[in-house]
């Protein structure tokens, strides 16, 4: 499993024929491609202990990365329109050739409003621990 910062217009027909293997989220409101990694390993694991909240994968990855039980809210956390910078994680690897990663660097003030975080808490450990919160 890889995650990767891309254009989206450059892959609508691939997501399209390989949708259940293709994890897409706005990169704007997270820290780091490994915190995606670490919301798709607990979607996968979630969806395989009969515990998840979505009945698909892309919308169950959507609702860890949030941090939030609501779907409608968790959906918040995808892409806006086919012009945004996307993140995509590939779940089966056989996309690598058609993804060119560009440079990502994390807006702490998008992340922090979107995980309702104050200025005084360790902004990593705050944005894990939401994330972890889901399961409760």
């Amino acid at each position: 499993m890889e995650a990767y910062i891309v254009k989206e217009q450059d892959l609508v027909d691939i997501i399209e024929k390989n949708e259940e293997n293709i994890l897409i989220f706005n990169p704007n409101y997270i820290l780091s491609k490994q915190q995606a990694l670490f919301a798709a390993k607990m979607a996968i694991l979630a969806m395989e202990k009969n515990q998840n909240i979505a009945n698909k994968l892309p919308i169950e990855f959507l609702v860890r990365l949030s941090g939030k039980k609501q779907i409608a809210k968790a959906l918040e956390f995808g892409p806006k329109s086919i012009e945004d910078v996307v993140g995509i994680i590939v779940l089966d690897g056989t996309l690598r050739d058609n993804i060119q990663e560009i440079s990502f660097m994390a807006n702490k003030q998008k992340v922090m409003r979107a995980y309702d975080i104050s200025p005084h808490e360790d902004l990593q450990r705050a944005v894990y621990e939401r994330m972890a919160l889901v399961d409760l």
